[in-house]
């Protein structure tokens, strides 16, 4: 599962880097950032169903669905589909919320779930700031989730996830490219020397 992992994030942190970057990136398609995400919520929904969290899947799901959308209309975008994607986001948020309730996720994994759900939801808007904020709180919840579950290298890779997302507050692209590259580069060699140590 480690491999499953660290294959769903860095498709996860390439999608990051190249939508906080886009002045820098535009070489990449659009559809491409999209479909990286899509890509590493597939694999995530497998992880967390592997590690018995079923409701963690089904917030992948629900991203999977949510990059599709942006992956599929690229620029021309639809404010009825967007709407109807508000009321999809909000059935989720609302059934995570009820399987907290009736304890079958904790509540790290809720508020984990709500900020990278809706975060997601701002970031298909291209709502950047208010999106990767959001999406930065919940890697953060998740931080503590797979460090619950002994989890080293998702809570891990959650943490890198978290403070590229934060990076966002970075004005310039410049400063902000180069956070970026030095916070997963530490961490790919933090990562290579704890796979072959």
């Amino acid at each position: 599962m480690k491999a499953l992992v660290i294959i769903a994030s860095i498709c996860f942190i390439l999608n990051k880097f190249f939508l906080l970057l886009p002045f820098g990136t535009k070489w990449v398609s659009t559809k491409f950032k999209w479909f990286l995400g899509m890509l590493g919520a597939i694999l995530f929904i497998i992880y967390f169903f592997s590690i018995g969290s079923p409701m963690l899947s089904t917030l992948e799901i629900g991203l999977t669905i949510l990059t599709l959308y942006r992956f599929i209309v690229e620029e021309k975008r639809s404010q009825i589909i967007e709407y109807t994607l508000g009321i999809f986001t909000g059935i989720i948020v609302f059934i995570l919320y009820l399987n907290m309730k009736n304890g079958f996720i904790q509540d790290t994994e809720l508020l984990g779930s709500w900020g990278m759900i809706i975060g997601t939801f701002f970031l298909i808007q291209d709502k950047l700031k208010m999106g990767f904020i959001l999406y930065g709180i919940g890697h953060l919840f998740l931080v503590y989730f797979g460090y619950s579950k002994n989890e080293t290298v998702f809570w891990n890779l959650q943490l890198v996830q978290a403070f590229m997302c934060f990076s966002i507050l970075i004005k310039e692209e410049e400063n902000r490219y180069n956070a970026i590259s030095i916070i997963v580069c530490l961490y790919m060699l933090y990562i290579g020397y704890d796979l072959f140590v």
